[in-house]
């Protein structure tokens, strides 16, 4: 063999053994690159699991909480039913009541010689707060905030109701007054807030007094011509409606707050009320 022939013999062996070499490299790279993504992938679903098992545990706390806030929810709504219903079953017989005082009413008319539209009345808020009207001139003589004699079995028949239906619901007595400017009572009521406050402390003495109604559960407020039942005033028909007080009998949801429960002296209209 020449000497060529060997030198290209040779050569051809060492590129075998290069080529070789390489494709082993890249095979070793290859395998490596593929165990990596076997990896990353079994840490991504073992990741994927853990989510899914919080997530699980997630929705049943929260189908948990939802089955509770359902059943207090209805509890509530129980709850608020048996108590609307109550306070019907008292309105109803808050309503004969009425009834019967202006009965009791039209029967004296001759002796106290009221005029029309001098009777009782009640209305139900929308916060279902009860008010009892009492005509002023049924109770008191024009410019005075001493009661008539005549006022007191009307005013016993309400503490009655109240006693009988409404034992621990708090009460506010309001005086309210036309919008005629006091004349004759001027030097002891300058005005008609001071009279209408004047009206709603007697009524809410007599309550106490007579009535036997805690004075920790009530308080008075003087509103004057302020909130009128009809207005503009153009006939002494709509004055008379306006000159009232009104015996309200709040909500159960609703106490009052005074500094001295056990005092039996009156608050004012600043005195606050507060829901539970």
């Amino acid at each position: 063999m020449s000497r060529y022939a060997t030198v290209v013999k040779f050569a051809l062996a060492a590129g075998v053994v290069i080529l070789v070499a390489g494709c082993g490299g890249r095979e070793k790279v290859a395998i490596a690159a593929k165990d990596d993504t076997i990896n990353r992938q079994g840490t991504l679903i073992a990741q994927t699991r853990a989510d899914n098992e919080e997530l699980q545990k997630a929705n049943a706390a929260l189908a948990d909480q939802t089955k509770q806030l359902a059943e207090k929810n209805g509890a509530i709504a129980a709850d608020s039913a048996a108590k609307i219903a109550v306070l019907n079953q008292k309105v109803d017989s808050l309503d004969a009541t009425m009834k019967q005082m202006d009965s009791n009413i039209v029967a004296l008319k001759p002796k106290q010689g009221l005029e029309q539209g001098q009777t009782t009345g009640w209305g139900r808020d929308a916060d279902n707060a009860i008010r009892i009207k009492v005509a002023g001139t049924a109770l008191f003589d024009p410019g005075k905030a001493e009661l008539k004699s005549s006022s007191h079995a009307t005013l016993l028949n309400v503490c009655k109701t109240i006693r009988a239906s409404f034992p621990n619901n708090c009460i506010r007595v309001e005086g309210h007054t036309d919008s005629t400017p006091v004349v004759h009572s001027k030097a002891k009521y300058p005005d008609n807030m001071a009279l209408s406050v004047a009206r709603a402390r007697a009524v809410y003495d007599f309550m106490i007094k007579a009535g036997g109604i805690p004075a920790g559960k009530m308080y008075t407020a003087g509103y004057g011509a302020s909130q009128p039942l009809v207005h503009p005033e153009k006939t002494a028909s709509d004055r008379a409606k306006n000159r009232r007080v009104e015996i309200v009998i709040m909500p159960d949801t609703v106490k009052v707050q005074k500094e001295q429960l056990a005092d039996a002296k009156p608050a004012s209209a600043s005195t606050t009320a507060r829901k539970k």
